[in-house]
């Protein structure tokens, strides 16, 4: 149910996260226990890499906002190495965001089986209600 959707949030701007998790709290989503949020794709990479490689399953989200463009790792190379980490039999879903809907973006996604969309920012009340109804 929806206690135990757990979301990363993982996006460089700080003013980004902070919408979207007053969206997801007025979607019924609490942010202290459901969502975990970086800043630093280095550091969101590093513990994704930690938690799936050590197979720390109670740890796995079920739900990746990921920012395609950050400094240092884009969101393309975090999605191509987590796919590389993934058990078989994972049920990940990426929503991809940014400021636009690029279509060479929205190409490059289709490659990749555990993106949902590509989402332009900022995700509104009822993408978050919608996701809750759907877990």
């Amino acid at each position: 149910m929806t206690q135990n959707l757990k979301i990363f949030l993982i996006d460089d701007c700080d003013s980004s996260n902070l919408y979207h998790k007053i969206m997801m709290e007025d979607a019924g989503i609490n942010i202290n226990q459901q969502v975990k949020e970086f800043t630093s794709s280095v550091e969101a990479q590093k513990y994704l890499s930690n938690i799936y490689g050590n197979k720390l399953k109670k740890e796995f989200p079920d739900v990746i906002l990921l920012d395609i463009n950050m400094p240092q790792i884009s969101g393309w190379e975090i999605v191509s190495n987590l796919e590389k980490e993934l058990p078989i039999n994972s049920d990940l879903k990426v929503y991809m965001v940014s400021n636009s809907r690029h279509p060479s973006d929205l190409e490059r996604a289709k490659k990749h089986d555990i993106i949902q969309d590509i989402m332009e920012k900022h995700l509104n009340v009822d993408f978050f209600e919608k996701l809750l109804r759907e877990s």
